[in-house]
Order: structure tokens, then C-alpha cells, then sequence
């Protein structure tokens, strides 16, 4: 049994993470975010539902980054191997990870596990990602 099979069945710590740019010009062969949302719901589908795939695996989506990071509006700097290994050494899967970026110096936001957005709690400076909570 491999690893992720592993994972997927539940026997061994952590998951999956993946993440995509909203704003990806299309390159021969690479998946567009709509291309990579459309997979994670296949597969969630297929592996039981929402319920069970967030046992093992979580979808981040980057608004307004580019391929492979960049772009005039986005938060594209975020730290997604400490999110996954908090979650296969610690169990603490993720739920956000929380994003800053060149284009907006001082701005923070959670980038949410799908299917979830970052929604402005309606207090405190909008600047800072703390004051945002994930939401459906």
C-alpha cells in the first residue's frame, strides 16, 4: 500500500495539500484553477464526500496569482510545507494559510481550504489577514 492509499484509507497521519492560481494564462498541458477545482470535486465525489476528503486532503486557491506565483493584485507568498508538515507530525490539518505578497506590502489574508473564502469579520484593520475568518 502506498502512501497516499494509506492516507486516503485513513492508517497513516497528514494528507494532501494542493493548491492553484486563479490566474493562470493556459501553458500546453497545465490545469487552469477551474480545470483543478473541477478534479477536487471529482475525486471528492468518488472518495466518499466532502466529509470523508477532508480527513486527507485540502484545495487552496491563490486569487490573482499567476503561474507559478506573481501577479499585479495578489497575496502569492504563503507557507504551504509547514501547513502540511503541521499536519502530518502534529495531526493539525489545515484550514487556512495565511498569505502576504509583494503587490499589497502590509496586507495579509487566509488563503481557506476549499470549498471556504476569506470573509472580513467587520472589525479591525481589513489590512490584516487576523481579522478575516474563513467562511462557506
Amino acid at each position: 500500500m502506498t502512501r497516499a492509499e494509506m492516507v486516503a484509507a485513513g492508517q497513516a497521519p497528514g494528507g494532501a495539500i494542493a493548491f492553484s492560481a486563479t490566474v493562470t494564462v493556459r501553458i500546453a498541458g497545465d490545469p487552469s484553477a477551474k480545470d483543478t477545482i473541477d478534479y477536487y470535486q471529482r475525486m471528492t465525489a468518488a472518495n466518499g464526500g466532502a466529509s470523508k476528503v477532508t480527513d486527507w486532503s485540502r484545495l487552496f486557491l491563490s486569487p490573482g496569482m499567476g503561474h507559478c506565483g506573481g501577479g499585479s493584485a495578489t497575496l502569492d507568498s504563503f507557507d504551504m510545507l509547514s501547513a502540511a508538515v503541521n499536519w502530518v507530525e502534529k495531526g493539525q490539518a489545515p484550514e487556512s494559510v495565511m498569505a502576504t505578497g509583494r503587490a499589497f506590502p502590509g496586507r495579509s489574508r487566509p488563503l481557506c481550504a476549499y470549498p471556504a473564502h476569506a470573509q472580513y469579520n467587520g472589525s479591525g484593520n481589513p489590512e490584516d489577514g487576523a481579522n478575516y475568518s474563513c467562511r462557506q
